[in-house]
């Protein structure tokens, strides 16, 4: 019987030491710092990652949005040019260089066009849409002869 005791009396030391043991590691700031909380810096970094994501998502698309707007000006820009281009050949392929008509705007609903003729013949032709954006072209206008 005395062994029985004595080896009951183990383990309920043991068992108890083990509680106790519990109950201390639970309340010593030593041991519960290195425990857990890897989970917020891990939050902390995705949530910062997937935010570059998207700025640098929306950036792509804000300049993709930004060059359809510039190429779809730059085109109505030359559309307009090249039709005063022509509509200045065709009002003065029959006449001398003295009479030519070169008019000061021509107006259309997409913009305006500024014509300024000099002496040699030479017309710069300046379009203005109506979101200002604006090119310029040198038009010389041929000789009948």
């Amino acid at each position: 019987m005395k062994g029985f005791l004595s080896r009951l009396r183990f383990r309920t030391t043991s068992r108890a030491e083990r509680i106790l043991s519990c109950r201390r590691h639970l309340f010593d700031s030593d041991r519960s710092r290195w425990k857990g909380g890897s989970i917020l810096p891990i939050a902390i970094f995705y949530l910062f990652l997937s935010q570059m994501m998207l700025f640098g998502l929306i950036r792509v698309y804000e300049n993709q949005l930004y060059l359809y707007r510039l190429t779809e000006n730059h085109y109505k820009a030359q559309t307009l040019l090249a039709y005063t281009d022509y509509w200045l050949q065709d009002q003065n392929k029959a006449s001398a260089p003295e009479n030519r008509i070169v008019p000061a705007m021509l107006s259309f609903e997409e913009g305006i066009v500024h014509c300024v003729a000099d002496e040699s013949g030479k017309v710069t032709a300046t379009v203005t849409l109506q979101n200002a954006y604006s090119e310029t072209l040198v038009v010389e206008i041929l000789s009948p002869e």
